[in-house]
């Protein structure tokens, strides 16, 4: 039996991945559809949590398995890069920081895990924890956003991807980045920030399945 290629099996990945962390993170209790809560009160945020305990775990864990899946999948769409050199400068540095920022935001799921068994009786015990699960959260959010500008600005300079769509997710990714940097340094703004930030996450979903349906397609063989 024929292997299946590292492009083909990227291409899946960039596919399967995003849908499993948009949807998931919507689903999330405390988000945007479920129990909803601001992202600087710890206490109704960890209420959230905690009230909704196995969904919490069970979206956590879905949502780092989707980070996995799109890590690799941007993998196997930086080496295309590295065949004529066309960008890879550029795209090796925003797989890098994408991994980084992907890499805090499991720890931050993980965090969700130990926070969805929260005591209801004493919330205020676990504000600490929801301190530096935020805090995670928020700077893993800038490193992806300029893990997904400097990545999409490469994949604009190349013939093989749609130039126009990486030029617009390079705007979006720099309206992610400024927000989610105000939401750092400005804290009466925090939440206005974060979800302004968050509206980015469903255009880089669509780019990513966009960039996964032409792995599947590419010629390109390893």
């Amino acid at each position: 039996m024929n292997s299946i290629s590292l492009y083909r099996l990227g291409g899946l990945a960039l596919i399967a991945g995003p849908v499993l962390w948009i949807v998931f993170f919507l689903l999330q209790p405390g988000g945007l559809l479920i129990d909803n809560a601001d992202s600087s009160d710890a206490v109704a945020s960890i209420t959230s949590f905690a009230s909704n305990s196995t969904l919490t775990k069970v979206t956590s864990m879905v949502i780092a398995l989707g980070l996995l899946l799109i890590v690799f999948g941007f993998y196997a769409v930086q080496k295309i890069t590295r065949i004529d050199g066309i960008g890879d400068a550029l795209s090796q540095f925003g797989l890098l920081v994408m991994i980084i920022g992907a890499f805090g935001w499991i720890v931050a799921q993980g965090l969700h895990l130990a926070l969805a068994d929260a005591d209801l009786q004493d919330l205020n015990a676990w504000v600490p924890v929801y301190s530096v699960y935020a805090g995670i959260t928020l700077m893993s959010a800038i490193a992806v956003s300029l893990g997904f500008l400097t990545f999409s600005l490469a994949l604009s300079t190349r013939d093989d991807f749609n130039n126009i769509v990486a030029l617009v997710v390079s705007i979006v990714s720099v309206v992610a980045v400024v927000c989610f940097i105000a939401a750092a340094v400005v804290p009466e703004q925090t939440d206005t920030m974060i979800l302004i930030g968050r509206i980015c996450y469903f255009p880089w979903t669509i780019w990513g399945i966009l960039l996964g349906l032409d792995l599947l397609k590419s010629d390109y063989e390893v």
